[in-house]
């Protein structure tokens, strides 16, 4: 794995998803498989594979500072291109720095993080200005299959119990079930299961969504199928190439996450974003 210091002109994005988007960091060490962000390598190229190499924002803190001086208070969602709880920020701890100054701010945080690190830091985040909403990515509760896609993340299990303690400690609680991988995780059986986990815990509510096309995600999907998988390469190739198929799946997709959603009585709280 390679680590580098850079350093960043602004912290602060404006983003689609939020006001603003905060990533700490450029590159993420939990390489999962699905992963659309490896996109950006076309605007900031790397020698290493995406899922190989992180780029640490080393005076992100200073930058935010003079941000939150000047910019206009709203959501920032924390992260949009990376997880800001990959494993180096264990040691490094640069997105607790940014956690604290924005906690003291009318800037409201929104957490989406694939690891339960994200607990450690349920001490500021319980405690800030503005309510904060923790969110966690869950797509199955194999762990088996899991292990396969997400590496590197922490195991569903674990970032189920962040969104319950989260919950418990008065924070807006979330998950985000997805991206659903064709013939893997899209079954209704696996959409039902962690659909009912998450009731468990008590979420807010939940996003849903497919597996996304942006460039590169291809490439590392066939090498996932190539090696795991190989019965499955003509069906991704459709999904990924024809458009027709493409929009009978997803409309079959929709039916089986809305009756999971009956099922584990969470309808009214699930959120496509297909």
């Amino acid at each position: 794995m390679k680590v580098r210091e850079v350093t960043c002109k602004s912290i602060l994005t404006k983003s689609g998803i939020s006001d603003y988007s905060l990533n700490p960091y450029f590159g993420c060490q939990h390489s999962c498989v699905y992963c659309y962000a490896r996109y950006l390598l076309k605007y900031r190229p790397h020698e290493e594979e995406w899922g190989e190499f992180v780029d640490v924002k080393v005076n992100a803190p200073r930058v935010l500072q003079k941000e939150v001086l000047r910019r206009k208070p709203g959501g920032v969602f924390i992260s949009s291109a990376c997880d800001a709880y990959q494993p180096i920020e264990e040691e490094i701890e640069l997105t607790r720095r940014l956690i604290w100054i924005l906690s003291e701010t009318d800037f409201q945080i929104r957490i989406l993080t694939k690891s339960a690190l994200v607990r450690r830091d349920f001490d500021l985040l319980s405690r800030a200005k503005r309510r904060a909403a923790v969110g966690v990515t869950v797509t199955t509760m194999d762990e088996r299959l899991r292990k396969l896609i997400e590496p590197n993340a922490s195991p569903s299990k674990l970032r189920i119990e962040a969104i319950e303690e989260a919950k418990s400690l008065g924070m807006t609680a979330w998950a985000m079930v997805g991206p659903l991988m064709p013939f893997l995780t899209d079954t209704i059986e696996n959409i039902q299961e962690v659909f009912e986990e998450l009731k468990r815990a008590g979420v807010d509510y939940v996003y849903v969504d497919k597996l996304n096309k942006r460039g590169g995600v291809w490439e590392s999907v066939l090498r996932f199928l190539s090696s795991h998988r190989p019965a499955l390469i003509p069906a991704y190739k459709l999904y990924f190439t024809d458009s027709a198929f493409q929009a009978e799946y997803l409309e079959g997709l929709r039916e089986r996450v809305m009756a999971a959603s009956r099922r584990a009585g969470l309808e009214g709280l699930i959120r496509p974003a297909f």
